[in-house]
């Protein structure tokens, strides 16, 4: 393993646990049980038909999963319609994608590509996705999503004039921190329309 690998491994590995684990605010996980909520939502005719899957719930002698998740997920709730959720996790997915393209540039030392990486997740992306959202979600989640672009534009910026991967990587681990700051203190709640 080269040097570069060992020092960019940690970071994969956080990348990959943050999309992978979840845990309970108040520390613990789900456990595994014979038939999950998850198997009974993915068996219905609709995945958005709720009464089907509420009967289902109840059938099995399952907690509704709203309930569920109010009693053990004690994050702020974003109350958000469908459309809006839809914009709020495609945004999170093109942020995870440039994160894991800036880490592969890194690995072959790209400056510049880790520069072509950011640049579009920086303010310009801000500006263009978020204007719809004002009002309807928190200031302090709009302040700390505001803060991330701008995390994005100096990595860009600093790619290009500072050219130290090692550097870049306590950037990307210090804006991750606001990632991971922002999962454990919010979640989406579809409303409905």
């Amino acid at each position: 393993m080269n040097n570069r690998t060992a020092t960019i491994l940690p970071f994969l590995t956080i990348i990959l646990l943050l999309s992978t684990t979840y845990s309970f605010a108040d520390g613990s996980t789900p456990q595994p049980q014979k038939e999950t909520k998850q198997k009974i939502v993915n068996n219905s005719n609709s995945a958005n038909d709720e009464a089907s899957i509420k009967k289902q719930l109840q059938k099995k002698n399952t907690p509704d999963a709203t309930t569920y998740i109010n009693k053990y997920d004690q994050r702020q709730a974003l109350p958000l319609n469908k459309a809006q959720q839809a914009h709020v996790l495609a945004e999170m997915r093109s942020l995870l994608d440039g994160i894991q393209g800036i880490i592969a540039a890194l690995v072959s030392d790209d400056m510049e590509a880790v520069a072509k990486n950011s640049r579009p997740l920086g303010m310009g992306m801000k500006q263009n996705a978020e204007n719809t959202l004002h009002g309807i979600l928190p200031k302090a989640f709009m302040k700390l999503g505001k803060s991330v672009h701008m995390d994005f534009d100096k990595i860009a910026d600093d790619a290009g004039r500072v050219k130290d991967s090692k550097h870049t990587l306590r950037q990307l681990s210090e804006m991750i921190k606001k990632c991971q700051g922002c999962h454990k203190s919010y979640r989406i709640e579809v409303k409905n329309q």
